[in-house]
């Protein structure tokens, strides 16, 4: 009966909700390889390599947060941009990056790109990045995730009703590879090596040594929650970063279903969810 109330629950609330924008359902196309490449330190070797190598042709590239600030946005020409951390949507901290990376999205792209953000974002990503070029397709994405019976699972997250948790944007980029209907879909930069580098402070807070591709060295910094700003409490860190390996499981599971076919090429990843290369 519980599974039965709340099976009804999520679907009259996705219903309502999702009737004030085309819903991102999935659509299938004839075949198709798409490649992630996403923000941690070992993208950086990989970079040189999609100009040149055989493995990077003939694909469409998705990117997240500041890909744009590297010199191979504007030479691959992704397809695809999703953008899913708080800091995009509302002022913070992180502004003179943000409205750096808005300004490359509003004077550089001259190819179509689709920005995906959450649902619940739109309203206020519009308005905050001011973005009018033409060139820019912003797609809505529910991120709400489902409770209720498991034979519904995979249905809910083709019509996009709901999707496995966005615990990191890579959760993201991965359903939107699986809906936007590609055959295959590359992963590259997930290393997912979140427990590397973790301390506490003399504050006694929790911290890590941050890393991306794009930073010359890693920063030692606090390590912040997106609901209420506040440092997290490391009992609730690990709950949300297992949460986050749990959404690949989802992911892999729902890829599977759609018969897509997801590819770890990432080689010091710590996700298993996904068959390894």
């Amino acid at each position: 009966m519980k599974d039965l109330v709340l099976t009804l629950y999520f679907i009259m609330k996705y219903i309502l909700k999702s009737s004030r924008f085309k819903r991102f359902k999935y659509r299938k196309r004839k075949s198709g390889t798409i490649t992630l490449l996403a923000n941690a330190p070992s993208l950086k070797e990989v970079l040189p390599r999609t100009l040149t190598d055989e493995e990077f042709r003939n694909t469409d590239f998705i990117v997240l947060n500041y890909f744009a600030f590297c010199d191979e946005f504007v030479k691959i020409k992704p397809a695809h941009y999703c953008l899913a951390d708080p800091m995009f949507f509302h002022k913070n901290n992180r502004y003179a990056d943000v409205e750096r990376l808005f300004q490359i999205l509003q004077n550089e792209v001259d190819w179509k790109l689709n920005i995906y953000v959450p649902a619940y974002a739109r309203r206020n990503f519009i308005v905050f990045s001011g973005l009018t070029n033409p060139h820019l397709n912003i797609v809505p994405v529910i991120s709400d995730t489902y409770c209720g019976f498991e034979c519904l699972r995979n249905k809910m997250y083709k019509n996009n009703y709901a999707m496995p948790s966005i615990q990191t944007v890579a959760n993201l980029a991965i359903y939107v590879g699986i809906n936007s209907g590609y055959d295959n879909v590359r992963l590259y930069g997930v290393d997912h090596t979140f427990f590397d580098g973790l301390c506490i402070n003399d504050r006694n807070e929790l911290c890590v040594l941050d890393r991306h591709f794009y930073d010359d060295k890693p920063n030692l910094k606090p390590i912040i929650r997106n609901d209420n700003d506040e440092i997290f409490k490391i009992s609730d860190y690990i709950l949300s970063i297992g949460g986050m390996f749990k959404s690949h499981d989802l992911l892999n599971s729902y890829a599977g279903h759609m018969g897509v076919h997801i590819q770890n090429c990432t080689k010091v990843s710590l996700i298993d969810s996904y068959p390894r290369v």
